[in-house]
């Protein structure tokens, strides 16, 4: 539940979903979603960082006829939030 996550202002941990969506001419619709949790990373004993690094990611390729597409897609990325939410949750314990 998202409710359950405390939120910190300050962090530039962000999450970032991609879907792309294409119905192709022989009546077939094929998305990619993608569901990644990003943050600014410093490396150890320098004064770099890394913006926008992947730390924790998963991903699917859906195919289907268009009637009930968009319903899959959608329960796909629902699922795939719930996962990184559970995954927070199990290594950000209160």
């Amino acid at each position: 539940d998202a409710s359950r996550l405390r939120i910190d202002t300050r962090s530039s941990d962000y999450v970032y979903v991609r879907v792309n969506v294409f119905s192709l001419p022989i009546g077939v619709c094929v998305a990619n979603v993608m569901v990644d949790m990003m943050r600014t990373l410093a490396i150890p004993n320098t004064q770099r960082l890394i913006f926008g690094a992947t730390v924790w990611d998963v991903g699917a390729t859906l195919t289907g006829p268009p009637s009930d597409f968009g319903q899959r897609v959608n329960q796909t990325v629902t699922d795939f939030t719930k996962q990184l939410i559970a995954e927070w949750l199990k290594a950000n314990p209160r």
